[in-house]
């Protein structure tokens, strides 16, 4: 008995026949041809649709159907995905603009109430009265300077959000 380390070179001639384990009679040297066919087309070769046909009978008209049906679909969520994006562009334009008149707007809002109370400071220090005046003078300012550096940092947040958002797409 084989302790594992020498090859086994021969089978016992006493193993039992398993039934339908007879070997067929085969020449010593044989070939096997393959034949494999692919196409990434909406419809088969010419030849594949008349075999298709030949099998089933109106299979050729209903893969013709097939394909046309795809197309139309295609060209439909084609069409619909191009509305799509215009109609964000669009309402993208109109916030745009609405949004620059309101920004417009109240800058001008501000520069007349920065300008008012800077001038009631003015005219308060000027009357005698030096640290109301001064206080009515440099508050516009400062309030500006704050306003105006809170909207650099959003703006500057603003830009690396969409600029990541970009990198991830």
């Amino acid at each position: 008995m084989p302790d594992g380390t020498e090859p086994v070179n021969s089978l016992p001639a006493n193993l039992p026949q398993v039934p339908g384990d007879e070997t067929p009679d085969l020449p010593e040297h044989s070939s096997m041809l393959v034949h494999a066919q692919h196409w990434s087309a909406p419809l088969p070769p010419p030849v594949a649709l008349q075999e298709y046909e030949d099998v089933l009978p109106g299979s050729a008209e209903r893969i013709l159907a097939m394909a046309e049906n795809q197309q139309q679909h295609s060209s439909e969520q084609a069409i619909a995905f191009v509305n799509q994006e215009q109609y964000a562009l669009e309402t993208a334009r109109i916030t745009y603009a609405a949004d620059s008149g309101r920004s417009r707007l109240g800058l001008i809002f501000a520069f007349i109430i920065a300008l008012a109370g800077m001038g009631i400071g003015a005219f308060l220090a000027y009357s005698g009265v030096g640290g109301f005046g001064l206080f009515f003078l440099f508050a516009p300012l400062s309030s500006l300077v704050g306003v105006f550096i809170y909207a650099d940092r959003a703006r500057r947040s603003e830009r690396r959000r969409n600029s990541q958002d970009d990198e991830d797409e």
